[in-house]
């Protein structure tokens, strides 16, 4: 990936903008066009009459003396146009992010990322998007403005800068770079800005369930009160409920399993679960041999209806024992 600095240089020294007027920005308004403003080694621009661009790169040179060539474009929306429609006070006119349909050839670059350029003529970058990896597939990409979004330079004080950068944007667009030696083509369409209506629901799937239920996005702000509540009284908390089924992690490390009781009628045995999952049980007399199946292959692949807790009671295990028990995940 080209760093921030190279990036700096190149976009800056191929774009003399007019920096004295800057027009106000407007969401909804698809780009004139994404225009090759610069490009490095084998690369080719075209323009579709259906209105999406076309970055071909072509095949690199491959010897054992010679390392591959590099291959990479820089487009820009409306060509950096000063009076563009993408420039201006994102904040003042109610630009959240920005959206754009991609699509590729069965590759994928060797980095893309939307590159950014303020009146201050810092460059910001965010790469968190990718082209599809099946061929022809088209992908729907929206990044926010919030900088958290995976807006990123070097150096420090990047909150303050970026919240300076983004109420004066002079230039947005895209960089992009091959990937290995192979000939390949990307196509980009629809490149637009987008207001609060527009903007899809930013936050991940832990995030939604967490201010659903507790009016906040991080685990560490559910109040101390709020952590206690079982409303489903079935032994775990709500807030655990909601973690094992959106925190893979946290899931894994609160998996147990333990006996409940041992009776006439066979013995209980309760693991945690996560809704929409599948669990089955193995049974083994002892720990160092193997674990099998239960007769008549009860208790296998038991679907999890609700997070929380699963039982089961082994009827065939009534003899004196001792019984060992393994509880797999299948999916």
């Amino acid at each position: 990936m080209t760093n921030n600095g190279s990036l700096a240089a190149r976009i800056g020294g191929m774009l003399l903008l007019g920096m004295s007027t800057l027009y106000g920005a407007t969401v909804g308004t698809e780009s004139g066009g994404l225009v090759m403003s610069d490009s490095e080694g084998s690369t080719t621009y075209s323009c579709a009459p259906e209105g999406y661009v076309i970055i071909s790169f072509g095949q690199g040179n491959v010897s054992p003396s010679t390392p591959p060539d590099y291959a990479e474009a820089v487009l820009v929306a409306d060509g950096g146009k000063a009076d563009s429609p993408f420039t201006g006070d994102y904040v003042a006119d109610g630009v959240k992010g920005v959206t754009f349909r991609v699509r590729g050839d069965g590759h994928t670059p060797g980095s893309a990322m939307v590159i950014l350029r303020s009146r201050s003529g810092r460059i910001w970058s965010n790469d968190r998007f990718q082209f599809p990896a099946e061929a022809g597939v088209w992908s729907t990409v929206t990044l926010s403005f919030e900088r958290s979004a995976g807006w990123t330079r070097g150096g420090a004080d990047l909150d303050a800068k970026w919240d300076a950068d983004i109420r004066s944007v002079t230039l947005i667009g895209i960089q992009m770079s091959r990937s290995g030696t192979d000939a390949q083509s990307y196509t980009i369409d629809d490149f637009m800005l987008l207001d609060a209506d527009h903007m899809p629901d930013a936050l991940t799937p832990l995030e939604r369930a967490l201010r659903d239920r507790f009016g906040v996005t991080r685990r560490e702000d559910v109040a101390p009160a709020d952590q206690l509540v079982d409303t489903d009284f079935d032994g775990m908390t709500d807030l655990f409920e909601i973690l094992s089924k959106y925190d893979s992690d946290f899931a894994n490390a609160i998996f147990e399993a333990q006996i409940l009781s041992v009776t006439d009628a066979g013995v209980t045995i309760r693991w945690t679960c996560v809704e929409g999952s599948k669990y089955t049980v193995l049974r083994g007399s002892q720990l160092t041999g193997g674990l099998d199946p239960l007769p008549d292959f009860a208790g296998l692949d038991m679907p999890a209806t609700e997070t929380g807790y699963m039982t089961l009671v082994d009827t065939d295990a009534k003899g004196s024992g001792p019984y060992y028990y393994r509880i797999l995940k299948m999916d």
